[in-house]
């Protein structure tokens, strides 16, 4: 006589048909949503069940789970799908099943009526069921009875199956008992960091979040960790933290841990599994008690969810590589290509500090400018510059008698490197370097003639330089090509702005500027 339940259904939800897809190396039984690995059959040690209303499909493979049982839209298996899972996996089987389950009522009830019926069948069979609650301390908890904890025990217990299940069973469930896997939820002013107050920023959000996980797990009383113990760190992220600021969060974690003289062997952090939509971050604890723990988890395994981690020693720390080049006195910079007679170079100086005092006095316009499709700001970021440039050539530290030194960060300076010291720096030059700087702009700022960017009123003041300066007086021909440049920067308005792109209009400011600064020496 079966168990009473519903009957079971041959319909697999569309995610269990998307994973068989996706991952070839599972199957699918023909009855129900059981994930099993295709080589199930030639695993002659204890195979590992798990399932329930979470699902565990992402960890079905070598060196994990041999099946996984998900339900009918987010519900708890019938147990006759159970049963007929475990008769399915006991075929020819003498090892035994090794079930482990959340350990929510729906869950136990279930796998524990299943279980019981196989082992009237004369199965062998053991079911262990995982409590990992987030440790909510101020009111009783409630919902998931389980959460990322349980992956860490689906990797030691099947890594660890060489003896009989009893053992295994037996071991697995001391490391329940001693409750070595503690889920720390956010506090409530810190549930969704992504909700905190505009007022702080990430690098603020971070060191609050982590040691109020931390703390909650020390300050709780129901997890004992002494100095000098041991621990393994399990982190799920299901979207609290970007990448990069996931390390920012291992850091701080790591900090909170050295206050309290515990020593951290292995951090996990990745987006293991969705709990609910409640929940963007997890933290879950293990004690080391047995070293063999670490070396079951760093057993290789071939599950799409199971995450390699590139840590090996037997505590983390900060390892500093120490450079090996010696530390000199500062370098002079290099000089090459030809150099400048005295009023030439007076000329540069002086169109630089034309070209810095009107930029700087333009910083609200650009401001204006920017702050229709950007952040606002181009113009405080180029006056910064401009002070800078403006600073360093009142204290002499711009050589401006050598135009390469004086464009050494600029691509500018390559094509003055390529002539010799004795030679004179014509208007040609400068019409090269200009074009060169173009080139550079258009190489490493993936832009093109037409892009509306700062490179339309560039290329378009070297090309008409270069249309003129044969014909007329090159300092005339530096004049067209600079009413050239502002008359195309007009024209950067992009779609749906009524103002032109800032970078643009800020070339025509310090290109005019420049054009002036030359002129009036000239004149």
């Amino acid at each position: 006589m079966e168990l009473p339940s519903s009957s079971i259904c041959n319909d697999r939800t569309p995610n269990v048909q998307g994973y068989i897809l996706f991952n070839q190396n599972v199957s699918v039984f023909d009855f129900g949503n059981i994930i099993v690995s295709k080589n199930y059959k030639d695993n002659d040690q204890v195979r590992i069940l798990s399932g329930g209303t979470l699902s565990y499909i992402d960890y079905v493979g070598d060196g994990m789970l041999t099946a996984s049982i998900q339900g009918q839209n987010g519900e708890v298996p019938s147990p006759n799908i159970i049963l007929r899972t475990i008769r399915e996996l006991s075929l020819n089987h003498i090892e035994g099943i090794l079930i482990i389950v959340p350990a929510s009522s729906t869950n136990v009830l279930s796998f524990g009526l299943a279980t019981e019926r196989a082992l009237n069948d004369d199965l062998k069979v053991m079911l262990l069921t995982v409590s990992d609650n987030p440790n909510n301390y101020e009111e009783k908890s409630s919902g998931r009875e389980c959460l990322s904890g349980i992956i860490m025990i689906h990797k030691i217990a099947v890594i660890g199956n060489l003896i009989s299940v009893a053992t295994n069973v037996q071991a697995t469930l001391k490391f329940e008992s001693c409750t070595y896997c503690k889920k720390c939820k956010y506090k409530k002013d810190i549930e969704r960091p992504t909700k905190l107050s505009n007022s702080k920023k990430t690098e603020d959000i971070i060191p609050e979040l982590a040691n109020n996980l931390v703390n909650n797990i020390f300050k709780s009383g129901k997890f004992m960790m002494y100095k000098e113990d041991s621990c393994v760190l399990f982190f799920n992220n299901t979207g609290a933290l970007k990448r990069t600021d996931e390390y920012v969060f291992i850091s701080e974690v790591w900090k909170c841990f050295k206050k309290y003289e515990v020593n951290i062997i292995r951090i996990y952090i990745d987006n293991y599994f969705h709990i609910n939509d409640d929940i963007d971050l997890s933290i879950s604890m293990l004690k080391i008690f047995d070293k063999e723990l670490i070396t079951l988890l760093d057993a290789p395994c071939s599950t799409v969810g199971w995450k390699q981690v590139f840590q090996y020693e037997s505590v983390l720390n900060v390892h500093i590589a120490a450079g090996c080049l010696k530390r000199k006195c500062r370098l002079s910079p290099p000089s090459k290509g030809p150099k400048l007679r005295d009023k030439p170079s007076n000329i540069v100086q002086l169109c630089l500090q034309f070209a810095c005092n009107a930029l700087i006095s333009c910083e609200k316009m650009l401001n204006k400018i920017d702050s229709e499709k950007g952040d606002g700001d181009t113009g405080t970021r180029l006056r910064n510059v401009a002070e800078v440039l403006n600073k360093r050539a009142c204290n002499r530290k711009l050589i401006f008698l050598c135009p390469f030194t004086f464009f050494l960060s600029l691509t500018a300076a390559n094509k003055f490197g390529d002539y010799k010291e004795d030679d004179e720096v014509t208007y040609q030059i400068w019409l090269e370097a200009l074009e060169n700087s173009c080139k550079a702009i258009e190489k490493y700022g993936n832009v093109k003639l037409g892009d509306k960017t700062m490179y339309d009123p560039l290329i378009a003041c070297a090309n008409t330089i270069k249309l003129y300066i044969n014909i007329n007086d090159p300092i005339e021909a530096f004049g067209r090509g600079v009413s050239k440049a502002e008359d195309v920067a007009t024209k950067t308005v992009k779609s749906g702005c009524k103002f032109p792109d800032a970078g643009a209009h800020a070339v025509g400011i310090w290109m005019r500027a420049i054009y002036e600064g030359v002129k009036l020496r000239y004149e």
